[in-house]
């Protein structure tokens, strides 16, 4: 086994890039597929129609105003505080200035996602948010989904197969299963989730950067090196809080104020739109339920589950689109209420949490923080409070891209304002595009297989078949074509083409031969793959720095 490579130095390691447009190079690393949906081109349209149109009742107009400024204020001080504790890990030291400004004359533009390490589609969505940003003199804000569960330190990674012995990253089709590590010492609400000791991440370290050496992946190793040596010297004790750091440091949403979804859920307007929908409760899971399953029909999905289940309940107890979050356990609960008379009763799992007069207020709901209880919106009602309140366009990954066109239904018909508009930013970069591509073909020959014996001239031209190989074929079809043809005209002659039709037939042996001696070999590789084996090649969520 090598010895573990020696940790660098934080101090030393580079600081975030100079901000600069978006480069074909950029685009070319994600070797798979670029999703820019609408086209980037057009992303400048829909932020300045989004401006100019404003509008919506003045009570939404006024929240509006106040929450974008609460926002921003909020988010610098909240990355002030993380640089704060990068500067005294001996990071961050070259930190260029954040992009903001004032939100009244300045357009917010606004993604986010669980603070979970990221894979390279979140990288390039949160570089494609900045950098748009920055070139249209937009603020762009990152919103730190911190109230789901998990393992924020949590990360995947390669293994050769122990059954099949050695096989390098360089072979025609390596046999890989993919591991998980991970860089916390509990899982719990990703805002609570423990940094693991330094002792416990060098560990780590040597484990995850041997088998990426086994698997030929060195430059992968060396990346990775570095980073588990940054989470080691971070001095926070919250992994959620090291994993932003460290992309920092390595200029991946360097720029961008960035803040919890549980500090915004505790804004007064926040809490005001909160207090609306639980003050009607019923009426807005009716309305909920009736635009979900007009999104389902328009959509032609079939499974109730999709995009994410009705809110259910009873006539006496309504299921909400929240969660109550207690901060003092790690624990989450959905949120249900139940009316008695003019008080509203707020319940999680048949037990009362806390009792409200109707109409609900924002200060009734903030009042639940006294005994370390927050109520989180969940689903889609996530990005339909920063949608109305906070920005002037949201930048979703594909998964948040899937549902929104709900979310602009429940808006508008709720409060009575158009949200703002949305738009798509994802990529996928692999670990073994030759490996994966090799894959893709030898696949493609094996469904198309029958076809490229019996009619290999559909498929000239097309990079399927070798040219060498691919020039022979020609020659055997030319050849076939010119016996096939004699046989006709010895049919219409009257005369025998039994030689002929022997001859016929011996070329399309012969092609069928030539096809079969090309593919055999990798098709039978192919076969002797498990789909844990395909799996891991295909990974798409492998942890950014695994990449230079």
């Amino acid at each position: 086994m090598k010895m573990c490579e020696p940790p660098h130095s934080p101090a030393k390691l580079a600081t975030a890039p100079t901000l600069r447009a978006l480069q074909s190079d950029d685009i070319v690393k994600f070797t798979d597929a670029v999703i820019l949906e609408p086209p980037l081109a057009s992303w400048a349209g829909q932020l300045s129609a989004s401006r100019e149109a404003g509008g919506g009742p003045d009570h939404i107009i006024q929240l509006r105003r106040s929450a974008r400024k609460r926002l921003i204020t909020c988010a610098e001080q909240y990355v002030l505080r993380l640089t704060a504790i990068a500067t005294d890990s001996g990071m961050m030291s070259g930190r260029q200035p954040l992009l903001t400004g004032d939100p009244a004359s300045s357009a917010v533009v606004m993604t986010g996602h669980q603070p979970v390490i990221f894979h390279p589609g979140l990288v390039f969505k949160y570089q494609t948010t900045e950098q748009f940003a920055a070139e249209h003199h937009a603020i762009p804000v990152a919103v730190v989904i911190d109230t789901d569960e998990g393992d924020p330190g949590a990360f995947s990674f390669p293994v050769q197969d122990p059954a099949v012995g050695s096989v390098t990253a360089s072979a025609l089709l390596p046999r890989l299963l993919t591991e998980t590590a991970s860089f916390s010492s509990s899982a719990t609400l990703y805002s609570s989730s423990r940094l693991s000791s330094p002792e416990q991440i060098r560990q780590v370290r040597c484990r995850v950067a041997e088998s990426l050496r086994s698997c030929g992946c060195d430059a992968s190793a060396r990346v990775f090196g570095q980073v588990a040596d940054e989470y080691a010297a971070v001095k926070t004790p919250f992994t959620a809080e090291a994993s932003l750091i460290v992309r920092w440091q390595h200029g991946i949403g360097a720029r961008m104020p960035e803040l919890p979804l549980s500090a915004i859920c505790s804004f007064p307007e926040v809490l005001t739109l909160m207090a609306g929908i639980l003050s009607r409760a019923a009426e807005f899971r009716t309305l909920h339920n009736e635009l979900l399953g007009l999104f389902r029909s328009e959509h032609r999905m079939r499974n109730p589950a999709n995009p994410f289940p009705d809110l259910g309940g009873t006539e006496d107890e309504i299921e909400l689109p929240f969660w109550i979050v207690d901060h003092s356990t790690g624990v989450r609960s959905a949120a249900g209420c139940s009316r008695r008379g003019n008080q509203l009763q707020l319940l999680s799992k048949g037990q009362l949490m806390a009792q409200f007069e109707l109409p609900v207020t924002e200060d009734a709901i903030a009042s639940l923080l006294l005994s370390s209880r927050q109520l989180i919106p969940r689903g889609a009602l996530i990005t339909a409070l920063l949608r109305t309140l906070f920005c002037d366009l949201f930048v979703h990954g594909t998964g948040g891209g899937n549902y929104d066109r709900f979310t602009d239904l429940l808006v508008t018909r709720w409060w009575g304002t158009a949200p703002a508009p949305f738009v798509v930013a994802s990529a996928t970069r692999c670990l073994f595009p030759e490996a994966r591509q090799q894959i893709g073909r030898v696949q493609s020959v094996d469904r198309q297989l029958r076809d490229l014996m019996y009619h290999p001239q559909k498929h000239f031209g097309t990079g399927v078949f070798p040219e060498p190989l691919e020039q022979r074929l020609q020659l055997l079809m030319e050849s076939k074509a010119r016996a096939v043809e004699q046989m006709q005209q010895a049919h219409r002659d009257g005369q025998s083409a039994r030689a002929l039709g022997r001859q016929v037939q011996q070329v399309s042996d012969d092609v069928r031969a030539l096809v079969s001696r090309e593919y055999d070999g990798q098709l039978a590789l192919l076969k002797d793959l498990r789909d844990e084996h395909i799996a891991t090649l295909h990974n798409r969520t492998w942890p950014w720095f695994f990449f230079d």
